[in-house]
């Protein structure tokens, strides 16, 4: 039997991780607790913070300063800056799945950092355009999205390759769907139009023009189950649901002032806005629709990450041939440990996006898949219900070869 440590599988815990805010003229990130929204440290970094991604533990958070040119880690265990990385330009950041890699776009391309070293890499592919550049990476880290001022920028990374998908529109919100099957996009320029896009063919699926109901979107996040994108708009204040599935733009919800950047909680429940003007963030209650109270945090407000946290442990995979059938016929197996104190009654696996299982959380935390050809290249995802029955992030691991 062979045993594979592919990747450290963080699906998140039910609990209450800190969320991390950039703050443009403090020239640091502040914090608050994402259930009594109680305002905790801020950490000093460098000029102009703005786009921001954890590791996939949730041990560190990668900062890009816009001013300084450069890109800030910060330990969370001790809420200090332990290493800046130099690049000109940089823009949009994403880490890997797997916690070795991180990416940031530059006014030239695409280019890679090693972690846990933090030391920056090569260009991994150039790019045609310029603009906002954020970033959306694949979970397997084979392909990014690069959100141009007339294009999305579609790199294939093991190629070294780009190409630019071109819209009408400036663009800046750009979300991933769980699946990976829909990239959404919104533009900042009239009509405001909202795409979903098929990341197989990126053929259009969808173009909702959204002016008079969300104005110059800055971000987009999504729902867990991938059926419903809430995009900002700057200009109005507000964040609007759009039901993929129908196409349908649910009610505006108001936000504070120039709403910039969003974040979903891991469970689903809540979405916190970023506001530059106001100097705030606002919390959304998924289920009624609602704004919270603001909170506070006196500084402008451009970028919102939440740490991760820990559910699965010691996830492993393992291959074996199958000793009753052909020696090219294998099993992949597997398993991993419910994080203590998790509200999870039981667990969904996916095969290469299809849904093939749900898994007790109360019994033995194994799942075998028969039958399996050498070589096939199998993608498997997991995500955690808890006990209120809300889906968690779904989390992918690679099968061996």
């Amino acid at each position: 039997m062979r045993t594979f440590y592919l990747f450290f599988l963080p699906l998140t815990l039910f609990s209450f991780p800190p969320a991390y805010v950039s703050q443009r003229s403090l020239g640091a990130v502040g914090t608050f607790d994402t259930r009594s929204g109680g305002v905790g440290v801020t950490i000093a970094v460098e000029e102009a913070p703005q786009s921001m991604a954890f590791s996939p533990d949730g041990e560190y958070l990668y900062v890009v300063n816009t001013g300084s040119e450069s890109i800030s880690v910060i330990q969370t265990r001790t809420y200090k800056k332990c290493a800046t990385m130099h690049l000109t330009d940089p823009a949009g950041i994403a880490i890997s799945s797997s916690g070795d890699m991180g990416y940031v776009v530059s006014h030239d391309g695409l280019h890679n950092f090693s972690i846990p070293d933090n030391k920056m890499g090569k260009k991994v592919a150039s790019i045609a355009g310029y603009g906002s550049r954020k970033l959306v990476l694949s979970r397997l880290a084979d392909k990014a999205y690069i959100a141009l001022t007339d294009a999305i920028c579609c790199v294939d990374i093991q190629e070294g390759v780009s190409m630019n998908l071109s819209l009408e529109g400036r663009f800046d919100g750009m979300c991933l769907s769980p699946d990976e099957s829909l990239l959404c996009v919104v533009s900042t320029l009239p009509p405001f139009p909202f795409y979903s896009i098929d990341t197989k063919t990126n053929r259009v699926l969808q173009k909702i023009p959204l002016e008079g109901i969300a104005e110059g979107g800055r971000a987009i996040v999504m729902t867990h189950d991938g059926e419903v994108a809430y995009v900002l708009g700057e200009a109005t204040g507000n964040i609007v649901p759009i039901f993929l599935n129908a196409g349908f733009v649910g009610d505006p919800i108001p936000t504070g002032t120039f709403p910039k950047d969003a974040a979903i909680t891991d469970d689903g429940a809540t979405i916190f806005v970023a506001n530059f003007i106001s100097d705030d963030v606002t919390p959304i209650d998924v289920a009624t629709g609602r704004a919270g109270a603001p909170i506070c945090l006196e500084d402008e407000c451009l970028g919102i990450a939440i740490k991760p946290v820990t559910l699965v442990q010691e996830l492993k995979i393992a291959q074996s041939k199958s000793s009753f059938l052909s020696t090219d016929i294998y099993t992949n197996r597997l398993s991993w440990k419910k994080a203590d104190k998790a509200s999870t009654q039981s667990f969904r696996i996916w095969k290469n996006g299809r849904f093939i299982q749900e898994i007790s959380a109360e019994g033995s935390l194994l799942f075998e898949d028969y039958r399996i050809k050498k070589g096939a290249k199998d993608l498997y995802a997991i995500a955690a219900v808890s006990t209120s029955g809300t889906l968690s992030r779904t989390f992918s691991i690679e099968a061996p070869e």
